[in-house]
């Protein structure tokens, strides 16, 4: 897609959104209200696949459609933060973990074809040689083996550790040289980490509340 069909795209979106298609607040309980604005939803319309940002700028019933998804995805997420969801530790890991990896994707994406060249093994080995940072990995490790039985039966090799150990420090290491550059603040950044949050939020809500009331009788 050329650069002037995808801001033809991208206007076409924006100004829908501006009629007021799209505008509301999720008065959050406990970390005040979550805003998206007309500029927000014109944000994530345009990170999505150029297949579907064709169809948003072309097809009102789309735009509609995508409008639902987005505010109930993030009604379902106030609604799991009033029922302390967000509180439990394996949950704050996921969602911190979560919001590293949007700005590190920033960073990566910014640095375009060599995006992880900058960040060398050693820098990785270096990194999680300070015991916070090896604690963080053997959390999420032990997070991903109680979530999986057959994971947690079971040693995983050095070699797939190690493997594991290097995305994940590239990760981190990218989210800091993210943040220096003050990248976590872009707004195109600031609606990813908040739309990751409310699928995280949303999905564990599901799995321990609703799951049992939606079973098929």
């Amino acid at each position: 897609m050329t650069s002037t069909k995808k801001a033809l795209i991208a206007a076409a979106v924006a100004v829908v959104f501006a009629m007021g298609l799209i505008y509301w607040q999720v008065k959050a309980r406990k970390t005040g209200p979550v805003e998206l604005t007309a500029e927000d939803m014109q944000l994530i319309a345009e990170d999505q696949p150029a297949q579907m940002r064709a169809r948003l700028a072309t097809d009102e019933a789309a735009r509609k459609d995508f409008a639902k998804d987005v505010k109930t995805l993030l009604a379902v997420a106030e609604e799991a933060e009033a029922h302390g969801v967000g509180n439990a530790p394996d949950v704050k890991r996921q969602l911190e973990f979560q919001k590293s990896s949007v700005i590190a994707q920033y960073y990566f994406e910014k640095q375009g074809e060599n995006s992880t060249g900058d960040i060398t093994d050693t820098q990785v080995d270096e990194f999680f040689k300070q015991p916070a940072n090896q604690h963080k990995f053997d959390e999420i490790i032990a997070d991903a083996k109680s979530k999986d039985p057959q994971m947690a039966s079971q040693e995983i090799p050095p070699e797939q550790l190690n493997m594991l150990k290097q995305r994940l420090g590239r990760i981190y290491i990218a989210e800091k040289k993210a943040m220096d550059q003050g990248m976590d603040k872009k707004p195109e950044v600031r609606v990813q980490m908040e739309l990751q949050r409310a699928r995280v939020l949303a999905q564990k809500y599901f799995e321990d509340k609703l799951r049992d009331k939606t079973k098929a009788t």
